[in-house]
């Protein structure tokens, strides 16, 4: 959310998806390669294709950031949480 009130969401989108065009081939090269070692393919799944994921995979919350302001979002996610504890 921070990096989407800073820079706009198109931008982190569009920054996003030429991530993944560029490290998603090579994620599941070495993801899919059987000489790799099993801790390197793991690392390839968890760590690069997750964060890949999580950083342009939740298109539905970069539209939550442009519909409500900061304050807002803070205090209803806040509240949630809270009251799911």
């Amino acid at each position: 959310a921070m990096v989407s009130d800073a820079y706009g969401v198109e931008r982190q989108q569009l920054v996003a998806n030429i991530l993944i065009m560029v490290l998603g081939p090579v994620g599941m090269h070495v993801a899919t390669n059987q000489e790799a070692s099993a801790r390197a393919r793991f690392a390839s799944v968890s760590v690069l294709l997750g964060s890949l994921q999580g950083f342009a995979g939740a298109t539905i919350y970069l539209l939550v950031v442009q519909l409500f302001s900061v304050k807002t979002r803070n205090t209803r996610m806040g509240f949630a949480y809270n009251v799911s504890l």
